[in-house]
């Protein structure tokens, strides 16, 4: 396989367990569908907090605006032109995406830049969920209860439904037809 950046030859190397292509002028990896997602299981690598802290999407959203380049990089593997992405939509760490065979090309450091972002959101998710699921929750809530109130108006309304409501079974089968569409 060709390197999509320099065009040299990328030979195969182990990282985290798992075997990606790497370019030796450039740098860069392609990483094959879902390898993205085995390396950030594994975190046999450690990195050290001079190295966290420069990496700005593990403290925070990163918007960046993106624009396809007038000359694509070519998917070494299809050869077809990848797609420019913001990893994760807010990591700020841009990468090139496959977008038939969900492959990634990633410039140097950008692997490291990735699981270092992931492994901070690891740290935050415990104190997010406890903050947020109790919210999510009465959101939720709030939502049914909207919902069971608005299909009871629709039954009021409608004399066809209305009569059909006064089945205790039909009116249950009535709800749950308005529930796919409510």
């Amino acid at each position: 396989m060709l390197c999509p950046r320099c065009q040299s030859d990328l030979r195969e190397t182990i990282y985290e367990g798992v075997i990606v292509d790497t370019c030796d002028k450039c740098e860069g990896e392609w990483l094959d569908k879902d390898e993205i997602l085995l390396i950030n299981k594994v975190r046999e690598v450690m990195f050290s907090e001079q190295e966290r802290a420069e990496v700005k999407g593990a403290h925070g959203v990163v918007t960046t605006e993106l624009k396809q380049p007038e000359k694509p990089l070519i998917c070494p593997r299809c050869n077809v032109p990848l797609k420019v992405l913001n990893y994760a939509y807010s990591t700020g760490i841009i990468v090139d995406r496959c977008i038939k065979c969900d492959g990634l090309w990633l410039d140097k450091d950008e692997l490291e830049n990735i699981q270092i972002v992931i492994e901070e959101w690891d740290k935050i998710t415990p104190e997010l969920e406890a903050k947020f699921i109790p919210v999510l929750a009465q959101m939720k809530e709030e939502y049914d209860e909207k919902r069971e109130k608005r299909i009871d108006e629709i039954i009021a309304k409608r004399k066809k439904i209305k009569r059909v409501a006064k089945s205790p079974m039909l009116n249950a089968m009535v709800k749950a037809i308005l529930y796919r569409f409510l």
